[in-house]
């Protein structure tokens, strides 16, 4: 009897932390980076602004001395959490950069930034929860040229927000 109880309580352990991964929550807990002022919880950003220019503050990672440059998506979908699952952006009509990366005029750092939207798709952008991932970004430092990784969808190469 001991041993179906562990093996209950196991797979209800397992579910519930499935769950949890999942969830909005889950998302931005699993992301090594953030916006700047932002990183204990999930912000939320209005998106009815003009196309093409941030409406985030900069992205900085979460490991301490360690500066962001530019980062870029290279054509990967950003991803809509609807707790418990989630979609790519492509799969309910927008555009796979609807959401992207885009450098601040500095040239040094980069926020969110939007793609015009097509028509009713504002609306129903608002009030998400997204989750973005970054396939290459750089590394700054004050004695150095940047260093630039590339990599495939590393998954905690992210930051999540919700949307107004």
């Amino acid at each position: 009897m001991a041993h179906l109880f562990l093996a209950l309580w196991f797979a209800f352990s397992l579910v519930i932390s499935l769950a949890n991964a999942l969830s909005c929550d889950g998302f931005f807990n699993s992301c090594q980076f953030s916006f700047e002022g932002h990183s204990e919880s999930i912000p939320t950003y209005n998106i009815g602004g003009p196309s093409d220019i941030p409406f985030t503050p900069r992205i900085v990672s979460n490991r301490p001395g360690e500066i962001l440059g530019v980062l870029n998506v290279n054509e990967i979908d950003a991803i809509f959490v609807n707790d418990p699952d989630f979609s790519t952006l492509e799969e309910e009509g927008f555009a796979r950069t609807q959401f992207k990366p885009m450098p601040f005029p500095d040239g040094f750092s980069s926020g969110i930034a939007h793609e015009h939207f097509q028509p009713g798709k504002l609306d129903e952008a608002r009030g998400r929860c997204v989750r973005i991932y970054f396939t290459s970004f750089q590394i700054l430092s004050n004695d150095s040229q940047p260093v630039v990784i590339n990599n495939s969808p590393v998954p905690y190469y992210c930051v999540v927000f919700h949307t107004q």
